[in-house]
Formats: C-alpha cells, sequence, structure tokens
C-alpha cells in the first residue's frame, strides 16, 4: 500500500501480490508480462515512471513543504 503514491500499475511501474502465500507465483506472472511488452510501451512507462519520481525530487518536496509553512503562517497572521 505504501507505494501507490510513487506506482500505478501498467502506467509507472509494476505491481504484484508479494504478501500472499504464492508470491513467488505472482511475481514470475508479472515477470513473464512484463518481458512480453513491446520496446515502446516500456519507455512509455519508463518515461511515466522518471516523471512520477521527478515529483518526489528533494528540491521539489522542499517547495512544496515551504509552501505549506507559507500558507499556515499566513491564515494564522
Amino acid at each position: 500500500a505504501c507505494f501507490r503514491d510513487y506506482i500505478a500499475h501498467n502506467v509507472t511501474g509494476f505491481v504484484f501480490d508479494h504478501c500472499g502465500p504464492d508470491r513467488e507465483k505472482h511475481l514470475v506472472g508479472r515477470l513473464t508480462q512484463v518481458l512480453g511488452l513491446d520496446r515502446e510501451r516500456i519507455e512509455q512507462i519508463g518515461e511515466a515512471a522518471r516523471a512520477k519520481a521527478a515529483e518526489f525530487d528533494v528540491a521539489e518536496v522542499g517547495q512544496r513543504y515551504l509552501d505549506d509553512f507559507e500558507g499556515l503562517l499566513q491564515t494564522h497572521a
């Protein structure tokens, strides 16, 4: 669940049930699916993943905190 902010299945990456009793089977199934994708689709997912990762860049997250703090200060001034 903690990766939902980062990974949208088949959009910015791939997920599988890693906690269930058949986790190895689920991993093999997901890897088989990924290996079956064409190069263009893999590139699209890679681009989307890089764009999503940029949203969590240290400078980006720091700026969000600063913006939030500024908003809080303005509402309490």
